[in-house]
């Protein structure tokens, strides 16, 4: 998600050209992978009993944002500029990253053949 972020803020400043080429591409090749791993992550938090629950909640917060966030950045866009956009893009970036921070995981169970 830093990665990420930090790409749509080079975007603030190299938004132009085949710069901005590039740095679409490297946001295209890396934005999504994250998604199955904070799905995974939240249905081992929550345990099996109510993983559908957690799914619909996970994909209404999803819906939610992204229908929200367009208006947000429209209203950004015709207010400021076009670099107060990607602002507010790495801004939610680093917010979630900083969420996931303080996120406590469950490690891992090994299995015997594992242990050492």
């Amino acid at each position: 998600m830093l990665f990420d972020a930090a790409i749509v803020l080079l975007m603030a400043s190299f938004g132009e050209g085949v710069p901005l080429i590039i740095l679409l591409f490297m946001l295209g090749a890396f934005f999504y992978s994250d998604q199955p791993i904070l799905t995974a992550s939240a249905l081992d938090i929550v345990g099996s009993g109510v993983a559908t629950t957690t799914l619909g909640a996970l994909s209404f917060a999803r819906f939610a944002l992204s229908a929200i966030s367009p208006l947000i950045a429209g209203y950004l866009y015709d207010t400021y500029s076009m670099d107060s956009v990607f602002y507010y893009v790495a801004s939610l970036m680093i917010f979630s990253a900083v969420v996931l921070a303080f996120t406590k995981l469950k490690s891992p169970e090994r299995t015997a053949e594992h242990r050492h």
